[in-house]
């Protein structure tokens, strides 16, 4: 077959729009699904504020302080500081389970932009049985109404997966009854194949539908939610994921990834800088050039609309950003 390059192949922005930067490792959950491995590895304070100056010149819009649980990280509310009054937001992806009223205060103080908070199920039995923290799921809802009480921005990330698919038509509406202003659904990456957390896509992608056609009734109602673009082939005609073109990640370690969900890393950012790493990262380029020579992609009447799909979920199932994305909403395998 010819082989089949996405529409973003071998270009990039001047600089992207989001940066991942994973500041610990370190968290107090084990939670099966995730791909973060869960060790003793912390970003430098001071090489994170070189970083961000970095991030700041080149103009990135948002930057996600990540982990692990970045709660964890005794530098965070000075490299909030080190970004107040700069033309970039700054987002928290926390848990929750250790915020304590005095540390939200402080991170409102340090100008946080907002928390992104990840929800597994609606109900405290499936919340729960993800975290493995029983009442998890009740200090979430406490900290959100502690959240809004102190005026901090906040929001809630749902992942559907196998375990709590049967609750995520209900999660637009239960979002709006909790008071949210914006929520985000997310993806759910395997980590193998046949993947004991992958929800069943055939449930799934009328639910994604669903999610799409009805976002106009719910900003009425108040409530934004976002769909990631892994997700949302509403957003993402003609081309396939953002990873290394409009987002990346730069782990503990300080080396570049094209995304979260990508485990492998690059070259350092720390030692290299920020602008060189962007540009010339054989990574990046890897993941921008990636191009399907085969697979279910060759027959399939969608691959212009969606371009492969996730190149995330192609690295982890079949070990190659060239490959397909194993489950696309267009046209997924049945593993």
């Amino acid at each position: 077959m010819t082989p089949l390059r996405r529409e973003n192949s071998g270009k990039r922005m001047r600089a992207p729009l989001t940066v991942y930067l994973e500041v610990t490792r370190k968290c107090n959950l084990h939670c099966a699904h995730c791909l973060v491995r869960n060790e003793n590895v912390s970003l430098d304070v001071e090489v994170a504020k070189r970083i961000l100056d970095e991030l700041v010149e080149e103009r990135v819009f948002k930057i996600y302080f990540t982990g692990g649980e970045p709660l964890l990280y005794s530098g965070l509310e000075e490299l909030l500081i080190h970004l107040r009054g700069r033309p970039v937001w700054s987002l928290v992806q926390t848990n929750g389970l250790l915020l304590t009223e005095s540390r939200a205060k402080a991170l409102r103080e340090a100008h946080l932009g907002a928390l992104d908070l990840p929800l597994f199920g609606i109900t405290s039995d499936t919340h729960d049985a993800i975290t493995g923290i029983p009442g998890s799921f009740d200090t979430l809802l406490d900290t959100l109404a502690m959240l809004r009480d102190l005026e901090i921005r906040a929001f809630v990330s749902f992942m559907p997966m196998s375990h709590n698919i049967h609750q995520a038509p209900s999660f637009p509406e239960w979002a709006h009854e909790q008071g949210l202003v914006l929520a985000h659904i997310r993806r759910y990456i395997p980590r193998k194949e046949n993947d004991e957390h992958l929800p069943d896509p055939t449930i799934l992608n009328p639910i994604i539908i669903g999610y799409a056609r009805n976002r106009s009734q719910y900003d009425k109602k108040g409530l934004h939610y976002e769909i990631e673009e892994a997700f949302d082939f509403s957003e993402q005609a003609g081309r396939r994921c953002p990873a290394g073109v409009q987002v990346c990640s730069i782990t503990a370690e300080g080396n570049i990834t094209p995304c979260p969900y990508i485990t492998i890393q690059d070259e350092s950012v720390a030692k290299e800088g920020f602008k060189c790493m962007w540009e010339t990262s054989s990574l990046l380029q890897r993941a921008r050039d990636a191009v399907i020579t085969g697979g279910k992609c060759a027959t399939c009447t969608y691959v212009t609309e969606c371009g492969g799909g996730c190149i995330a979920a192609a690295h982890m199932v079949r070990g190659a950003f060239e490959e397909p994305d194993p489950y696309c909403l267009y046209h997924p395998d049945t593993l």
